[in-house]
């Protein structure tokens, strides 16, 4: 990875819906683009998480549950393990309360707010 191919990533997710507001979360990592970058994009917010919280990604989140589900059994083809993580993430693309499971008690709803309301704004 670098930042020529996560500037790549971030213009097609925006370009995806130009006419969204794209907003999304980096771990800091020090290949990733922070939010005063001039180059981004203007309907593009990037959430930088605190440093040393993974539990506040909703990432990680997704993928205890994932691990959980599909832990201690071997899967005869990588068709099948596709499969088995998809079953584990079918109620997540369906139900938006399972997806607020994920976001819904931690800094993130407060700093979509920000973004929304305009308290956040990319100097």
């Amino acid at each position: 990875m670098s930042k020529e191919v996560d500037l790549i990533c971030l213009e097609q997710i925006c370009k995806r819906d130009p006419w969204a507001t794209q907003v999304v979360i980096s771990d800091g990592a020090g290949f990733h683009h922070r939010e005063r970058n001039t180059a981004l994009l203007d309907n593009l917010h990037i959430l930088a998480l605190p440093p040393y919280s993974p539990e506040l990604n909703p990432v990680e989140r997704l993928w205890d549950v994932v691990k959980d589900g599909i832990c201690n059994t071997v899967h005869d083809t990588l068709e099948d393990l596709e499969e088995a993580i998809g079953e584990k993430l079918r109620d997540y693309w369906e139900n938006v309360d399972r997806v607020f499971s994920l976001v819904g008690s931690s800094w993130l709803p407060g700093s979509l707010n920000a973004i929304s309301s305009g308290v956040i704004t990319r100097n």
